[in-house]
């Protein structure tokens, strides 16, 4: 669920602990980010908005699954496919959890 080259890479360039204290807030928004997007209305052009930020703050921190899940997310609402859209936001809680679930590996205090 995380891509270990990208979490390592963060954790030389910044050192382990603001590593660590980085991916806890990533988990922290993005499952308030995760929450936003399943229970906006479909149609609500804010769908575009919160799957565009937790796409890119999803792939920042090597969450590939779940970055290329809002990027599907994001296009089927810039498409206008509510159907396809539908369909992919309720894949989302589950795989937004098992992200995180990886994730907390990589914050031990």
């Amino acid at each position: 669920m995380l891509e270990t080259a990208v979490v390592l890479q963060l954790q030389q360039d910044v050192g382990e602990e603001l590593a660590r204290q980085l991916m806890l807030v990533f988990i922290e928004e993005s499952k308030k980010t995760v929450g936003q997007l399943c229970t906006v209305a479909i149609h609500d052009p804010d769908v575009i908005l919160f799957s565009h930020s937790l796409k890119s703050s999803a792939k920042t921190y090597g969450a590939m699954t779940l970055g290329l899940l809002c990027e599907d997310i994001e296009r089927a609402a810039k498409g206008d496919n509510a159907v396809e859209l539908e369909r992919l936001l309720q894949r989302l809680p589950d795989i937004a959890e098992q992200t995180f679930i990886v994730a907390m590996a990589y914050t031990p205090l």
